[in-house]
């Protein structure tokens, strides 16, 4: 009987993984590591990092990491480095199969090129190559951009290393958030 259920945990573990290849399965390492059968997900907590397959890497406090759908939500003195762009926030939500991915709180965002951008929020496409940030946004060393400005939305295309929208802070006291909540909060 021991046998046959250890055979349907591990039946389990693979339809879950399974569902779109071992190939997307992020490298993960944490102090405290827990995995919930049931919905797929690693609870990570202390020095967390998750390489995702395509060199993202993902360090902050507390993680929880969807195999299924690879989505990791991320809190606590969060970064996520990417070829050479940097995001450093309070919380973060990364869809894998969408490429995309939104920070929250505090948001910190620098680029090889020395480009600096602070927000409130802000997310990022790794397929269109494109980062919007929203919410108190500030933005130094890029030409005719005014240092130390708020605006309410600021648009940083990383092919052209180059600012393509800029629009003028109306209301600054917007209450952002993640659209997709740690599953384990609810």
């Amino acid at each position: 009987m021991k046998k046959i259920f250890n055979l349907m945990i591990v039946m389990m573990a693979l339809v879950i993984v399974s569902s779109r290849g071992f190939a997307a399965m992020p490298d993960i390492s944490a102090g405290k590591t827990d995995f919930d059968i049931t919905k797929g997900l690693y609870i990570l907590t202390d020095k967390v990092k998750v390489v995702l397959e395509d060199s993202r890497v993902i360090t902050s406090e507390k993680a929880v990491v969807g195999i299924k759908n690879q989505k990791v939500w991320a809190n606590g003195d969060v970064s996520m480095d990417y070829d050479g762009l940097k995001f450093r926030s309070d919380k973060i939500f990364v869809r894998g199969f969408d490429k995309t991915a939104e920070a929250v709180g505090n948001l910190q965002f620098n680029t090889k090129t020395g480009l600096k951008i602070t927000a409130t929020y802000g997310t990022f496409n790794w397929g269109t190559k494109e980062a919007d940030f929203y919410g108190s946004v500030k933005v130094n060393g890029a030409k005719d951009i005014k240092k130390n400005v708020n605006y309410a939305h600021v648009k940083y295309n990383v092919v052209e290393d180059k600012i393509t929208l800029v629009e003028n802070a109306a209301d600054i006291s917007v209450q952002y958030q993640l659209t997709e909540t740690d599953p384990t909060e609810k």
